[in-house]
């Protein structure tokens, strides 16, 4: 009889970068945001792309006295690397397999960006009034009492003991049959709680619950729970509150129904499917990863590891059997191998008796990515114009590295940069590079003008990548 897992509604929350509403009927900011700042061969750099490098760059490459200087020397970088990424293909560079696989994953990550920007935010609707009762909600908090049990039996148990005979009794009668345990009242409370800190099925129970009531047991991620509310604390909300918080409480409502929004459309796709994890394949398959990450100061990177010692050493054993079924298809450890979320592997993770269910966490999250890009395909937004610029972006990108990391074998590391410095400034004269200063001097920079001496990287939340892909720190002096 075939073993299995059940794999449960993935609600995860993975993160997305919001660029600046375009109004369309604003002529003038379209022919703005189209406006070039330069041209090197038959590439272009437009404006906006410009001012989200920069404003997403490191303070340390924008370098000038005032700010039309550092816009300058910023420029130029990004130029270098136009120029380098060009000559990279002109090499063949762009055929090498560490090139076509790291492009299979920018694009796999920007179809789960383009799904959430474009598809799921679209969806959600926030109003003035929903901003406002949210703001005197936050002026209510809660003080309550949480009784976990594994059981609604022992639940209904506790509830009985507590009604009857207080809660300091309840504790003195359990921990007098588990003697192990070493509890007391205060392991249960929580400090002063607002709403949106609540768990909505908690907070329902609790809402209208007198001071020193038990509530019935309430069933929630697995377990039941006794909530009783110990104390309340009501204040009114000031006039000028309501501008003040304003922005906040937006954000946060905001991104509440965001996690809503992306929980419903992964129920959707994940769901229907019955989606089964074959257990004994599963032990496999983490057997390998625990394996390679168990050894000591392993000599390859991850994306060595997963498309070589993976895919390669161990392929009779991946290709043999299916890791997952479902409903309409199956998947073995191949096919799912390129989703497989290595980035958030630790070593110090793989050493304990949770082990296995670390790595099964993170394949519940492959699983969700290979179905979403499956979707996002299956619904050509892999075709679209935003997909297409934005791939040509990491494109080039990618073909400086390329460049650069090729350079590098043949260089010193400390004439690496002397050596792309000199390489750019030959292929100036080789290709068509035209700066349009009275276009550059126009951008208005106000992001980075906040945080000169500081940098903080911005991520694409359940993914690895910076949200733009920035100028490199060589260019430092």
């Amino acid at each position: 009889m075939k073993k299995f897992i059940k794999i449960s509604s993935i609600k995860i929350l993975f993160g997305f970068l919001i660029t600046s509403a375009i109004n369309a009927n604003d002529q003038k900011l379209i022919d703005k945001e189209n406006q070039i700042v330069a041209q090197i061969g038959d590439q272009v750099i437009y404006e906006k792309d410009f001012i989200a490098n920069y404003e997403f760059g490191l303070p340390q490459l924008k370098v000038g006295e005032t700010t039309d200087e550092k816009k300058l020397t910023y420029l130029n970088f990004l130029v270098n690397e136009k120029l380098l990424s060009l000559e990279a293909k002109k090499l063949g560079l762009f055929n090498s397999k560490d090139y076509q696989n790291e492009m299979r994953k920018i694009k796999n990550d920007l179809l789960l960006q383009y799904t959430i920007q474009k598809i799921i935010m679209k969806k959600i609707n926030l109003t003035f009034d929903e901003i406002k009762m949210r703001i005197n909600k936050n002026k209510t908090s809660f003080k309550i009492t949480l009784w976990p049990e594994l059981h609604k039996d022992d639940a209904d148990f506790i509830k009985y003991q507590i009604e009857n005979e207080g809660i300091e009794n309840t504790i003195k009668l359990v921990t007098k049959e588990n003697p192990f345990l070493n509890i007391n009242k205060e392991y249960f409370e929580t400090d002063y709680l607002h709403e949106n800190e609540i768990p909505s099925k908690i907070f329902d129970a609790v809402k209208k619950l007198p001071i020193g009531k038990v509530s019935n047991p309430i069933e929630y991620n697995g377990a039941y729970y006794l909530a009783m509310v110990n104390d309340v604390r009501r204040s009114s909300v000031m006039s000028n509150e309501y501008n003040s918080q304003y922005p906040t409480v937006r954000k946060q409502l905001f991104n509440e129904k965001l996690q809503n929004e992306i929980a419903n459309f992964t129920d959707s796709i994940i769901s229907p499917r019955n989606i089964l994890l074959k257990k004994k394949v599963f032990k496999k398959f983490a057997d390998i990863i625990i394996g390679w990450y168990q050894i000591e100061n392993p000599k390859v990177s991850v994306s060595e590891f997963y498309f070589e010692k993976l895919v390669l050493d161990e392929n009779k054993i991946l290709s043999s059997e299916n890791l997952i079924e479902f409903i309409d298809g199956k998947l073995n450890s191949n096919d799912i191998i390129e989703f497989f979320r290595f980035d958030l592997l630790k070593k110090e993770y793989l050493n304990n008796e949770n082990k296995y269910a670390l790595i099964n966490q993170i394949l519940s999250l492959s699983i969700r990515d290979y179905f979403w890009i499956q979707n996002a395909q299956e619904n050509e937004y892999d075709k679209t114009e935003w997909m297409i610029n934005e791939t040509k972006k990491w494109d080039s990108k990618l073909g400086f590295n390329l460049f650069k990391n090729y350079l590098s074998k043949n260089t010193d590391p400390k004439s690496l940069r002397t050596n792309l410095l000199n390489s750019s400034e030959e292929l100036r004269k080789k290709y068509n590079v035209k700066i349009f200063a009275e276009a550059l001097k126009n951008i208005e920079i106000t992001n980075s003008e906040k945080s000169k001496n500081t940098f903080t990287p911005i991520y694409l939340l359940g993914t690895n990548r910076l949200a733009e892909p920035i100028v490199d720190a060589i260019w430092k002096n």
